[in-house]
């Protein structure tokens, strides 16, 4: 007759057999969670290829993830996981991807039989993911939005650790490119990283806006732009526009020329009239000769809209669509909004003003920071420096190669991303692409 358990002995055996077996998941076990990212369907395997995270399709496994069905390689291709790379099968297909190009192991001419976008002759395309179409990683697609005949810098092509790129750093507008000299306006005109490099210099504060600097004031960096700062300090009184280097001796017990000297061989001298009172007179209108001052007047006679208070020489440059400065004898200044869309152009010489600086490009009317987006393949807005507009690509038979600056990438970022190419190895641009928009669209690095 068997044994029987005492009661508090059983009931002992049960808790014990309960909590060590079944197939439950235990609390914190996430084994039947759904994928959310494509991260969470990696295997870390290469020859699985990529999978995707689709919980609705009927393909999905237990984790939501569905994966390539012939796995990393095309049919006709062997895998090697230790190599990461797809190699045809020469006695299977010579022509994996159906390119019309015969892989290279194969006696024939396809850099990347694994890709049926990437074969000799084919055009090359200006595109963000250094994709090399035409198997000549010196090649790279050809875009100049601006058209100044200086290729877009974000075209692109990998060779080795280096990338070959256009060389033109704003591609919307045509006076910022390596070929052309650097100005004072707070951009990089020339794209050599500098900014109006060899242009700044020490400035003094002129007050009174004669042109002379306050000789008493500690100079500040910065460029010549007119207005309130001026490259000299000769200025004995920077609270008088009437005395300064080179202006007459009057009247007037000061020393307006600012030799130390007070009122030394005075005469008459003319006054012009000065309407605006900006202290410039109007070189127009009759003077009056004396050796005292004359209000209204002034002995500076080069004012070229003595009806304006803030146009004068030497007068700040204003975004407004007026020669401020008299640099051009006054008036209407085009360039400050060519287009007249009531925004100037980002290099526009002016500041302030009544015009915001922030148009991307100031030959469309429809083009400047704000605007509404058009369907015109144009960068209305000037939110992505003309990401939205048409390309013009080159191609290998019709247009020049396009060779450009090289840029010097990490090697351990290169191989990651699988561009150290080897013929027929499928880890090297088509796999590897995938790969990093798989990451790029869950945010954040496959873990290794």
């Amino acid at each position: 007759m068997a044994s029987q358990l005492p009661p508090r002995a059983a009931v002992l055996l049960l808790f014990t057999l309960a909590s060590c077996g079944g197939d439950g998941p235990a609390p914190g076990d996430d084994a039947g969670a759904l994928c959310v990212t494509a991260d969470d369907c990696d295997d870390g395997l290469f020859c699985t290829g990529v999978s995707v995270c689709a919980p609705a399709s009927p393909s999905a496994d237990a984790r939501g993830c569905v994966a390539p069905a012939g796995g990393a390689c095309l049919a006709g291709q062997l895998c090697s996981e230790a190599e990461e790379a797809c190699t045809t099968d020469c006695a299977v297909t010579q022509d994996a991807d159906s390119d019309g190009h015969r892989a290279l192991l194969c006696g024939g001419d396809d850099c990347d039989d694994s890709d049926s976008l990437r074969f000799p002759g084919n055009t090359e395309v200006c595109d963000t993911t250094q994709h090399d179409e035409d198997c000549d990683r010196l090649t790279f697609g050809y875009r100049d939005q601006d058209m100044d005949n200086t290729p877009d810098d974000r075209c692109c092509n990998v060779d080795g650790d280096a990338l070959n790129c256009g060389t033109d750093c704003n591609d919307n507008n045509p006076t910022v490119n390596p070929n052309t000299s650097e100005v004072c306006d707070t951009f990089d005109n020339d794209c050599d990283g500098d900014t109006d490099e060899d242009l700044i210099s020490n400035l003094y504060p002129d007050v009174d806006q004669d042109g002379a600097g306050d000789a008493s004031a500690a100079p500040v960096m910065g460029c010549v732009t007119g207005g309130n700062l001026v490259s000299n300090n000769s200025d004995c009184d920077d609270g008088n526009a009437a005395s300064n280097p080179g202006a007459p001796e009057i009247c007037d017990v000061l020393d307006n020329d600012c030799d130390t000297r007070t009122d030394e061989g005075t005469v008459d001298v003319p006054w012009y009239v000065d309407a605006d009172g900006d202290t410039y007179g109007d070189p127009g209108e009759p003077t009056v000769l004396s050796c005292v001052p004359v209000a209204g007047r002034s002995t500076r006679a080069t004012d070229c809209d003595d009806d304006a208070a803030t146009t004068f020489p030497s007068a700040p440059e204003l975004c407004d669509r007026v020669d401020n400065n008299c640099s051009d004898g006054g008036g209407v200044e085009p360039l400050e909004d060519v287009d007249m869309d009531g925004h100037a152009a980002l290099d526009a010489a002016c500041s302030l003003g009544d015009l915001p600086r922030d148009d991307c490009d100031d030959a469309v009317g429809s083009v400047y920071q704000g605007a509404p987006e058009l369907c015109d393949r144009l960068d209305n807005d000037c939110s992505s420096r003309g990401a939205s507009s048409r390309p013009r690509m080159s191609t290998r038979m019709g247009t020049p190669h396009w060779r450009g600056m090289q840029r010097r990438l990490p090697r351990r970022r290169l191989r990651r991303h699988g561009h150290d190419h080897v013929p027929g190895r499928r880890g090297s641009v088509q796999s590897a692409r995938r790969r990093l928009l798989a990451r790029r669209r869950s945010g954040h690095r496959r873990r290794r």
